[in-house]
């Protein structure tokens, strides 16, 4: 897989970390004409994870894509104990200290939603998911990926399709 997607990054111009989207929009694209291309996304927050990621998006001379959770990092700082702004300064300094541009950086938010607030009700809890997903924007976040699929406090269980 590592010599398929940089033979992907090798097919593109010069040009190609203009900014890590258009990298991420060829892959899709060159995936759809030879289904041999493809990126992967990190979701931690640990120190030596990103470092580690950050490593392997230099040695693959790709994106280095990191993803956070609504539990790991959110507007009261989740279990990591940081912001999105915060999470993205994280990775923007870890990624220069290293010799990662910042056009090959990507941010994305996994499963947004009103998970780390459930016990809550729906208003509450949903409030609360739109604002991290206001606040993973502003922090630069590319990719948010929502999901409001938990019931919160007082909602009535999904049923079972079968």
């Amino acid at each position: 897989m590592k010599e398929v997607f940089r033979n992907t990054v090798r097919q593109t111009p010069d040009h190609r970390y203009s900014d890590s989207s258009l990298l991420l929009q060829n892959v899709v694209r060159c995936n759809r004409l030879s289904g041999k291309a493809g990126v992967y996304a990190v979701c931690s927050a640990h120190p030596r994870v990103i470092e580690a990621a950050i490593q392997q998006a230099i040695d693959d001379d790709s994106v280095l894509h990191v993803e956070s959770s609504s539990s790991q990092v959110n507007q009261f700082g989740g279990y990591s104990g940081q912001t999105p702004r915060q999470f993205a300064n994280f990775v923007a300094s870890a990624s220069q200290q290293a010799g990662l541009p910042a056009k090959r950086v990507s941010l994305g938010g996994d499963h947004l939603g009103p998970f780390p607030w459930r016990a809550e009700g729906s208003s509450s809890a949903l409030r609360k998911a739109c604002e991290l997903v206001r606040d993973c924007v502003l922090a630069g976040y590319k990719k948010i990926h929502l999901d409001a699929s938990m019931p919160c406090a007082g909602d009535e269980k999904a049923h079972d399709a079968h």
